[in-house]
């Protein structure tokens, strides 16, 4: 029964390819361009299968079908709804399905073309200390002012005894204000210097060091999850033992 997601994605290759002929058989000249439907489906299934195979099977250029998987979805879309192109969200045919061979690719995942990163994105609140309060992962194709709206949201209503929040660059903007305006609290951007070379932040440099202690961990070394939400439960976890082992100590 593990195949059977295989079989699924190719036998929708396999019908995609004859309403690939079908349009070519059907098109006034050879200059008509693809239909966006057709782009999509192709898209969507070079995430399950290789996007050669893909490619070749549909008698495409490659180099075409994976730049147009960074572009994402184009049927229905207007200039107004049309994803904006540094931030697009990789459309997956069957929800936590995980490409073959390669068990970190299931689930939903973005890409964010100014980090030039493809997968997930995940956010930790935590305190002076380093130990976590809130976490909330989700797709990379959001960015991270938007998507931490609702952790600080949450923040505000689990801990309103936080007043003052420190954040890097990507929180800035409107965020800030919003911030201000809306939580009653006050979200502090802590910037990089402009003097190049290796300079510790202060503040920034305590969640980084989080970062490490949670990336010792197996299940977090890489996104195997297909769920954002377990993503967000084995981040919980593995700062659970971290807490534990120090009260050992203690003890």
């Amino acid at each position: 029964m593990a195949h059977a997601p295989l079989q699924q994605a190719e036998a929708a290759l396999a019908d995609l390819a004859e309403q690939f002929e079908e349009w070519r058989r059907g098109r006034a000249t050879r200059q008509e361009r693809i239909p966006p439907r057709l782009w999509d489906q192709a898209v969507a299934l070079s995430v399950v299968l290789p996007c050669a195979q893909v490619a070749r099977r549909l008698h495409l250029r490659s180099t075409d079908l994976r730049r147009r998987a960074l572009v994402g979805p184009t049927s229905g879309a207007t200039e107004a709804t049309a994803p904006s192109p540094d931030f697009v969200e990789v459309p997956v045919p069957w929800p936590g399905l995980a490409a073959p061979g390669a068990a970190e690719q299931g689930g939903v995942r973005g890409y964010d073309a100014g980090k030039r990163i493809k997968g997930r994105k995940r956010h930790l609140v935590i305190d002076v200390l380093g130990l976590l309060l809130m976490v909330c992962v989700h797709s990379a194709g959001i960015q991270d002012r938007d998507g931490a709206k609702s952790l600080l949201e949450a923040l505000g209503s689990d801990f309103p005894g936080v007043q003052l929040i420190w954040a890097d660059g990507g929180y800035a903007g409107k965020r800030v204000d919003w911030v201000a305006t809306t939580l009653q609290r006050v979200l502090s951007i802590v910037k990089r210097p402009r003097k190049s070379g290796f300079k510790v932040l202060q503040w920034r440099w305590i969640v980084e060091r989080t970062f490490g202690w949670l990336n010792r961990s197996r299940r977090l070394s890489k996104d195997f999850e297909g769920l954002c939400e377990t993503s967000e439960t084995w981040v919980r976890i593995a700062m659970l033992q971290i807490m534990v082992r120090r009260l050992a100590k203690a003890t």
